[in-house]
């Protein structure tokens, strides 16, 4: 499992990821928003795949849920599933650019970064100020 200080960016994130998940329209389960932001990874991806098989779950909430899972499925090294959640995640959300950046660097990951140019491009336009986007960016 990588260093919690490889997750900061995303941690530090997840206070809004939380609320989205627990305070939004529906009564999710505030235990199920918490596994969803697990560091087990294992334990994130039982959570958030709860969230995204809940009918109670609202598209912004299983948006959220499908990249948190892409994220925890890129850290394991399953790069063509989690492309396969940032892809729900973005068909729902077509301006995440959270999950627009992690999916350009699960392609990079895999050895296809070219795919992830313009991810990475998009994810810039909406957010310039993200340090991580650019770091996707200069490793493409």
């Amino acid at each position: 499992m990588p260093s919690t200080s490889l997750l900061r960016p995303w941690l530090r994130a997840t206070h809004v990821v939380l609320a989205l998940l627990v305070l939004g329209p529906t009564s999710l389960r505030a235990e199920v928003a918490t596994d969803c932001l697990s560091e087990d990874w294992e334990r994130r991806i039982s959570g958030c795949s709860a969230i995204i098989d809940s009918p109670e779950a609202s598209m912004e909430q299983k948006a959220v849920a499908y990249a948190t899972r892409g994220l925890a499925l890129s850290l394991k090294g399953q790069f063509e599933r989690s492309i396969d959640d940032y892809d729900a995640a973005i068909r729902i959300e077509p301006n995440f650019a959270v999950a627009l950046n992690n999916r350009a660097w699960a392609l990079h990951k895999w050895g296809r970064g070219a795919k992830g140019l313009a991810d990475v491009e998009k994810s810039l336009a909406l957010n310039p100020m993200s340090e991580h986007t650019w770091d996707t960016r200069g490793h493409i």
